[in-house]
């Protein structure tokens, strides 16, 4: 049976023993050379569309998910098969390659995975999926997985990179990289590296922030992607159980993340204005920006600490911390005499530390990863605290008045909007959940419905 035959009956079949022995015995550039004879023989198109179907049987997206959110099977199954579709010719090829040297007894959500590390718009997407506070808990401990961990990213493009930045700087002779990646984000490595000082003694730890190999043509495909598969979820509507769910929507907010996250320069930016916004609380501590940073690496201070949920505290030190990070992440940005104010804009535990501070010997909390960051006008502080009172006082004029006001492209002029947000917004304030949550709850809770 020739490699084309096989592969188009059984590309992902590992039962056929043939075809596992050669999948895990071949090298990456024998099979590489046998994918692009199989793909020149059938054609691109062709090709793309037989291994996005094939990657899917394999994977059985559906599979992971839980019944309570069964009706969505279909969705995930064929948004996953359609964008896959689109994607050029050699990331494909990479795609299969990394499946086939997957143990062949891999589960569905370690193939889906390692599927999505390979593409950083629906690495975010997973990300953002893992975040919603009302997702399924099993789902949820199964994306978090994609939150700041090490996806086998090849080093030596990352060191490559690392090199040809510190060119641009006068500090190459005093920079000793270390060759490990400490960690990866769907776009981003960071690297750790020992700054030299004129004293051995004064030799100062950091990290570089770099952008992955290829990152940016690789947005620039998926982008594109993404929204072809917006437009087919929004074309083919009658097909699935979407009620008024706004695919084009969520997917610009994956796009508007991604485009934040690639622009370091802007976090640079984000992380000197931060330093000086928590400069007088001694509890905060923000990475110092180096010298020799680029437009393309970010170099900064090593904060020594494991992320927050992972520290080992005490109640009274979490209670303590809780009240930290109250204080800094929504109190200051909301009060600060500042305008505009500065908010950090993606909190989740991997961007919090739990730092310990040799030199007082106090525990700090230290707040990296600002690529998201943004600032809030006054004007939008003084909404969002009418918000807050009018959640309090169970006022819904007052409520849809502020929402009316904050809400960017939404207008409660049509009758039958302000009706539905009527609807909602007094189902919630009656509901003895709802009323049993502390005010601030009370206010997120209602835009998560929102």
């Amino acid at each position: 049976m020739s490699f084309r035959t096989l592969m188009t009956n059984n590309m992902f079949n590992h039962s056929d023993r043939m075809l596992q022995h050669f999948a895990q015995n071949a090298s990456h550039e024998a099979l590489q050379e046998k994918l692009n004879m199989m793909a020149t023989a059938m054609g691109d198109e062709a090709f793309t569309k037989l291994v996005a179907r094939e990657i899917v049987e394999r994977t059985q997206p559906q599979q992971a998910i839980p019944e309570i959110y069964g009706h969505y099977r279909s969705v995930v199954r064929d948004g996953i098969e359609f964008f896959l579709s689109q994607v050029g010719r050699h990331r494909l090829m990479e795609l299969v390659l990394s499946q086939l040297k997957l143990n062949p007894e891999a589960d569905t959500r370690e193939r889906l995975l390692e599927l999505a590390k390979r593409f950083p718009t629906l690495h975010k997407l997973g990300q953002i999926i893992a975040r919603n506070p009302n997702i399924d808990p099993v789902v949820k401990k199964w994306l978090i997985q994609l939150e700041n961990g090490c996806y086998g990213t090849p080093l030596g493009g990352i060191m490559e990179r690392i090199g040809r930045q510190l060119e641009q700087t006068d500090n190459r002779d005093r920079v000793q990289v270390q060759p490990a990646i400490l960690s990866e984000a769907s776009v981003g490595a960071v690297i750790a590296f020992h700054w030299n000082q004129p004293s051995p003694r004064d030799r100062i730890k950091g990290v570089f922030k770099i952008l992955k190999p290829g990152i940016r043509s690789h947005l620039d495909e998926e982008l594109v992607i993404l929204e072809k598969t917006a437009t087919f979820f929004e074309e083919n509507r009658h097909r699935y159980p979407l009620k008024d769910f706004r695919f084009l929507d969520v997917f610009q907010e994956v796009r508007e993340m991604l485009v934040k996250e690639i622009d370091l320069a802007a976090e640079q930016t984000y992380l000197v204005e931060a330093a000086h916004f928590y400069r007088d609380m001694e509890s905060i501590q923000i990475p110092q920006l180096f010298p020799f940073s680029t437009d393309a690496m970010t170099a900064m201070a090593f904060l020594n600490g494991p992320k927050i949920t992972d520290a080992p505290l005490n109640q009274e030190q979490r209670k303590r911390c809780a009240a930290i990070l109250f204080e800094a992440l929504i109190c200051r940005p909301l009060f600060s005499r500042r305008e505009p104010s500065l908010f950090h804009g993606d909190p989740h535990a991997g961007n919090i530390l739990a730092v310990d501070d040799s030199a007082s010997g106090r525990l700090r909390i230290g707040l990296v990863d600002w690529s998201l960051a943004g600032r809030l006008t006054k004007r939008d502080r003084v909404k969002t605290a009418q918000l807050i009172q009018g959640v309090l006082k169970k006022d819904l004029s007052s409520i849809r008045r502020s929402v009316n006001a904050l809400a960017i492209g939404i207008s409660m002029e049509n009758p039958l909007q302000r009706q539905k947000f009527r609807s909602l917004v007094l189902r919630m304030l009656r509901s003895s959940e709802f009323d049993r949550l502390t005010l601030i709850k009370k206010t997120f809770k209602l835009l998560e419905q929102l």
